[in-house]
């Protein structure tokens, strides 16, 4: 048998702020990275969830990557032709 010993407080987002207010410099910044990594981590589950799946083959990303440095070498090109 086990036990939960861990405590579940309900706070609303104003009490949570007034929590991280009181904290020292320090600890605010590490609530600051923490949350950065979260939304940085949410913004690329946005985008595996668009492609629906996590894996990307290496062989995918290489053939977009020299698409797009074709693309911009045609626009050199291009660019290098008008002058």
């Amino acid at each position: 048998m086990t036990f939960d010993t861990t405590a579940k407080v309900s706070l609303t987002l104003d009490q949570v702020l007034e929590v991280i207010k009181q904290l020292p410099a320090k600890a605010k910044l590490q609530v600051a990275k923490e949350l950065e990594r979260s939304a940085v981590e949410a913004e690329w589950d946005f985008v595996f969830k668009a492609f629906k799946t996590r894996e990307l083959s290496m062989a995918a990303i290489n053939e977009a990557v020299e698409a797009e440095r074709s693309a911009a070498y045609a626009k050199r090109q291009k660019d290098k032709a008008r002058r």
